[in-house]
């Protein structure tokens, strides 16, 4: 069994090796044993130094103002639902207008039951 060099076992850690950690792992998605042998930490050390910079954090100072998993297709079925017409769509969303302009207007002439014509 090969043993992991843990020189940096106990000494004081670095602004350099907490962004390091983090973008490893967050970032690069390496485990915490492949992270142990970069920064000669133990894992068991680089778990709870992890934890700690993330109870760190302020997270009532985070806001979005989107959801980060909320889809855009979800905005425009509310949007449909609440009156809007596939040319609001179209200017509001024009990717997904573009890849699903079909559905969108299959989904506004269901719900107001009439046929889509759109005259400028």
């Amino acid at each position: 069994m090969k043993r992991i060099d843990l020189t940096n076992a106990g000494k004081p850690w670095t602004r350099k090796q907490e962004r390091t950690l983090v973008r490893l792992k967050l970032l690069s998605n390496y485990s915490f044993d492949e992270i142990s042998i970069i920064l000669k930490r133990s894992s068991r050390a680089l778990k709870l130094r992890f934890c700690l910079i993330v109870d760190s954090i302020d997270w009532q100072g985070i806001s979005s103002s989107v959801p980060i998993s909320e889809d855009p297709m979800d905005e425009i079925v509310r949007l449909i639902l609440a009156g809007s017409n596939p040319c609001d769509i179209a200017l509001k969303f024009p990717r997904q207008f573009v890849d699903n302009h079909i559905g969108i207007r299959e989904l506004w002439e269901h719900t107001n039951k009439k046929l889509w014509r759109y005259f400028p």
